[in-house]
């Protein structure tokens, strides 16, 4: 595996990292009424 093939694995594994983290993070503006309790920190 060449380094430009490890480097777009790489990015391609943040990528769906930041996409993961994005969806929590809208998902938690939504959540209203006693599972709300679970995002509070």
């Amino acid at each position: 595996m060449s380094n430009q093939e490890i480097v777009d694995n790489l990015n391609r594994a943040l990528s769906m990292e930041l996409a993961a983290v994005i969806q929590y993070m809208q998902h938690s503006f939504l959540v209203t009424g006693p599972e709300r309790e679970v995002y509070r920190s």
